[in-house]
């Protein structure tokens, strides 16, 4: 291997390493959040140490679930829809091997039955939120540079125009302002996507760049 790609083959290892941690410590914070909420911030001690023994099984549970649906990798700056359908299976099978495992362990004698669907709502909630935060985060606020220098309209309101879309949002350097998406497609007039409107058909493009005062 050359020096670089040592390099970049260490960051990548820290990077998962990272998120791992990251990973774990929401978990852990999504399952006490469930127990507080379940017993009004006031947990009994009997289910104080329920919930300290079987964190453990939840944590090794969720990470083996985490590391095969792959949520370790990826950059979350440029989290997507597919992220969050990766998320819901690795938290809805997690959580099927955890029940299954309580139920092997001790038939749930004891345990709060509520905690099983609370603890997943917190989970999504934290694993996705953080996510997003970061998207939105490196796309509207820590943009090398948030001057406009041109008006944009994206031709088509499919794939490929959302897709130029997040790169435009995200590389904030090239100081480009999109005013709205063009479509031939009569179903999407009227309609927003990600926020900017569908505002006319292909013909209509001579017409919106006077309109928007579009250069591109």
């Amino acid at each position: 291997l050359s020096n670089e790609s040592f390099v970049v083959m260490i960051g990548t290892r820290y990077r998962r390493l990272g998120i791992a941690i990251l990973q774990l410590l929401l978990t852990a914070l999504g399952y006490v959040a469930a127990f507080l909420i379940r017993f009004e911030f006031n947990i009994p001690d009997v289910d104080y140490w329920i919930m300290i023994n079987t964190l453990p099984i939840l944590i090794l549970i969720r990470s083996a679930a985490y590391y095969y649906f792959r949520l370790y990798s990826g950059g979350w700056q440029f989290v997507s829809m597919q992220d969050l359908v990766n998320i819901s299976r690795s938290i809805f099978w997690g959580s099927v091997v955890f029940v299954i495992t309580m139920v092997f362990i001790n038939r749930l004698q004891g345990y709060p039955r509520s905690i099983l669907l609370l603890e997943p709502v917190f989970n999504f909630i934290l694993t996705s939120g953080i996510r997003f935060s970061i998207r939105f985060l490196r796309e509207y606020k820590f943009g090398v540079s948030s001057k406009i220098l041109k008006h944009a309209i994206i031709a088509g309101a499919g794939k490929a125009g959302v897709l130029a879309l997040n790169e435009i949002r995200t590389n904030r350097n090239l100081g480009i302002h999109v005013v709205g998406f063009v479509d031939d497609n009569s179903n999407k007039m009227g309609t927003d996507i990600q926020g900017i409107p569908v505002l006319g058909k292909t013909d209509d493009i001579p017409e919106l760049v006077e309109k928007y005062k579009v250069d591109e």
